[in-house]
């Protein structure tokens, strides 16, 4: 499935969807500068930059050491992975429901 992913480059942030890319200083930019160039109807996942209390920081820099690996990654470490990026969605479900409570 096709998804718009917001990422923090080293001073901007970057919104991607397929060959589309927007730019901009907040993550509300980036994504406004994408969604100005055509119509987005997919999902949108906004990276976390750290830990929180939905998804621990040893979690988040673990799961980058191995995105940074990914292509030389064993069976145990490509399984770690997927097990983190779906804790990382679960985190990103807890924390929206958070947001929602009064």
């Amino acid at each position: 499935m096709a998804t718009v992913t917001i990422t923090k480059q080293q001073t901007e942030f970057l919104a991607t969807a397929g060959n589309l890319r927007g730019r901009g200083q907040t993550m509300g930019e980036a994504l406004d500068s994408l969604v100005q160039q055509g119509t987005i109807s997919v999902p949108i996942i906004i990276h976390q930059f750290g830990g929180d209390k939905f998804f621990t920081q040893k979690q988040y820099d673990r799961m980058q050491e191995l995105r940074r690996r990914v292509g030389t990654l064993s069976q145990g470490e490509q399984s770690e992975l997927e097990a983190l990026i779906d804790a990382q969605l679960d985190a990103s479900q807890a924390r929206l429901k958070a947001s929602q409570r009064p």
